[in-house]
């Protein structure tokens, strides 16, 4: 991409300068940059590498994230309604309300 690793600035007087070192260039637009500087911008990417590492369950996973082994988990498929429960603040609610239902239901059979 040609703008990775640029520094965009932008300058009291609205001015902008560009600059790249990496492909050695320095452009400025719409007049002279002069004044301090009221925002820089620095184009990524941020990172160098980024490792995957795929569980075979989610419990495994929740459980590396837990220990500090990972640092983000992604899981396409969303939690499933157990473990939105065991992180909710409401869960003993639920699972109260959830054993009425059960219980009424099975008591009217």
């Amino acid at each position: 991409m040609p703008y990775d690793y640029a520094v965009i600035t932008e300058y009291e007087n609205r001015a902008y300068a560009e600059s790249n070192e990496r492909l050695g260039y320095t452009s400025s637009f719409y007049d002279e940059p002069v004044g301090n500087k009221t925002l820089e911008y620095e184009v990524g990417p941020h990172i160098d590498t980024a490792l995957f590492n795929i569980y075979g369950n989610q419990d495994t996973a929740i459980l590396a994230l837990t220990n500090g082994d990972i640092d983000y988990l992604f899981n396409p498929l969303g939690r499933d309604i157990l473990i939105q429960m065991m992180f909710s603040a409401r869960a003993e609610f639920v699972l109260g309300l959830l054993a009425a239902v059960v219980t009424v239901t099975i008591g009217l059979l």
